[in-house]
């Protein structure tokens, strides 16, 4: 469905200029197609599935639930509604750059000058715009859902199954949005053809360094924000259980100094000396960053793709 008005375009361009236009500027075009045809689910996919599913296990990682539930609501507001001003920003760029390369695309065949084809171009840049605009905006819902969240308590559990005290939430939500925000790559070849005809060569690398900035920010601030948060809250159970520790201690010794001390109470004494002492070690030895080999893989991945097509634009094209 979203990919329709991309696809009669394809179609249109091919029926009209597919004799004319380089194979290069075809396969960028269809590359920029298929990320319009997996936009529209991928933006469903985040808003139905990605931010749900984090927002119902986030109740279990941190203490006030109420207050969980409250941003849930606020943030699906958020994305379903509030995404005007990345929208605005995304078709102002994009058709910035249509303009600025408008006489080489003339040249290359992509369309005739006052033809009724470079308004179909300019519309689907639009339609571009605004896909892009709406994607960007998960990458701003997760990073100002997370810096909120980052105000409650946590409930870090070092006997969770993940290894990370539950902070795996965290990673697998920032990962998520990674992932879906870096199919953008798709419309990179695309980009290099705006930005070819009299744009500074620089600008490529620009484009992509940005490109894989931000796919590197949409990962790493949120994760980083709930490991500090996590780093003090596993710094004060530190201390609290060295207290507790020296209380214990200190009481069993004096017990112990007692002749007619009982052996039961002596025993539980000392394994509750073992189990403090557990603890701290449990909460000192445990990971506190989201950050497993499976989510290292995914965001290696995801940083790939737009310096594959760089390296394809810089040496092959």
């Amino acid at each position: 469905m979203y990919g329709t008005p991309a696809n009669l375009f394809l179609a249109t361009v091919v029926l009209l200029r597919g004799a004319v236009i380089s194979t290069n500027f075809l396969a960028a075009i269809a590359s920029g197609i298929i990320w319009l045809n997996a936009s529209g689910y991928l933006i469903w996919y985040y808003d139905e599935r990605v931010l749900p599913r984090f927002f119902s296990q986030a109740t279990s990682l941190f203490t006030d639930t109420d207050r969980v539930k409250q941003l849930q609501a606020k943030y699906d507001a958020f994305f379903s509604e509030y995404h005007l001003i990345p929208v605005v920003v995304w078709i102002a760029l994009l058709v910035a750059l249509f303009f600025g390369s408008e006489p080489y695309l003339v040249s290359n065949g992509l369309f005739e000058a006052g033809s009724p084809l470079r308004y179909l171009y300019l519309g689907s840049v639009f339609y571009l715009g605004y896909m892009s605009g709406v994607g960007f905006s998960g990458v701003v819902t997760t990073i100002l859902a997370v810096r909120e969240l980052q105000d409650i308590d946590l409930k870090v559990d070092p006997l969770d199954p993940d290894g990370l005290g539950g902070l795996s939430t965290i990673g697998y939500f920032s990962i998520r949005t990674t992932l879906t925000f870096s199919t953008g790559s798709l419309l990179l070849p695309l980009a290099f053809i705006f930005v070819r005809g009299n744009a500074p060569p620089w600008l490529v690398f620009v484009i992509v360094a940005g490109f894989t900035g931000t796919i590197l920010v949409s990962f790493l601030y949120p994760t980083r924000l709930i490991n500090k948060k996590a780093q003090q809250h596993r710094d004060s159970r530190l201390e609290e259980l060295r207290k507790e520790y020296r209380e214990a201690k200190a009481d069993a010794l004096n017990y112990s100094e007692i002749r007619s001390a009982d052996e039961n109470t002596e025993l539980i004494k000392r394994m509750e000396l073992d189990r403090v002492r557990q603890e701290y070690q449990d909460y000192q030895n445990l990971r506190l960053y989201p950050f497993q080999i499976n989510i290292l893989l995914k965001l290696v991945s995801s940083l790939i793709l737009p310096i594959f097509f760089l390296v394809i634009d810089s040496y092959v094209l």
